[in-house]
């Protein structure tokens, strides 16, 4: 009985240790392999609910009405050479003059919360909530549309571009 008992600890210790996990590669995460340049890096503000679309310097950009009476302009950053785990991302609206023209609002970064393409992570289907009384404050007017992506090392990436907030719909 004892050999019995003794192939049998062997076989499950056998079996165990074949699921046991190794120690992973520095460069890779539960999603994968980082995107090269990881240490540095940079960012591309866009639009896009479901598929980023980057937005040239000077485009027009679209105002939506938002579901509690307020408005905005949907925004979406592709994230090059970056880790998202625990960037903090922020947009900010400005006239060309300066002034702000939006709610500071912040969105933590997982892995989670964005998806992963090659080459890049793209943050989708974000907000940036305008800080005004009517759609009438800022159609037609030439705004700074400005992406901010703050590392836990407190490195500050960003993009911004140049645009009209127009209301076609």
């Amino acid at each position: 009985m004892r050999p019995c008992i003794a192939t049998f600890s062997i076989s499950v210790v056998a079996v165990l240790c074949v699921g046991c996990p190794t120690d992973p590669d520095p460069g890779e995460t539960d999603a994968g392999p980082r995107p090269d340049g990881a240490a540095g890096g940079h960012i591309e503000i866009g639009t896009g609910a479901v598929v980023f679309a980057p937005m040239a310097d000077g485009a027009p950009w679209e105002l939506v009405a938002g579901p509690q009476g307020g408005w905005h302009l949907e925004v979406s950053v592709a994230l090059y050479g970056l880790e998202p785990e625990g960037l903090d991302l922020s947009y900010e609206i400005r006239t060309e003059s300066g002034a702000v023209l939006t709610m500071p609002l912040t969105y933590a970064l997982t892995r989670r919360r964005v998806l992963e393409e090659p080459g890049r992570f793209v943050r989708l289907g974000d907000r940036a909530i305008f800080d005004i009384g009517a759609p009438e404050e800022v159609v037609g007017l030439g705004v700074v549309v400005e992406a901010s992506a703050l590392t836990p090392e407190g490195i500050v990436h960003t993009d911004a571009r140049r645009a009209t907030v127009v209301d076609e719909e």
